[in-house]
């Protein structure tokens, strides 16, 4: 069975990085761009890492 993976970034440079790192995983990696407008997440975390989750957390909570 075919994992998704859903990148929360728009950043279609970043999207093609992770596609190549993964390519020889049976894996399926989108990003936010294939599931129509999702509204725009504020990082206004202490760092990158509060950011990430927080990005992580709220796109899983919006597609369901």
């Amino acid at each position: 069975m075919l994992t998704m993976l859903v990148i929360a970034t728009t950043n279609q440079n970043k999207l093609k990085e992770i596609k190549e790192i993964l390519k020889d995983l049976d894996i399926e990696v989108r990003s936010l761009a294939d599931f129509g407008p999702i509204p725009e997440i504020i990082e206004d975390g202490a760092n990158f890492d509060d950011n990430a989750n927080n990005k992580a957390w709220q796109t899983a909570k919006i597609l369901g």
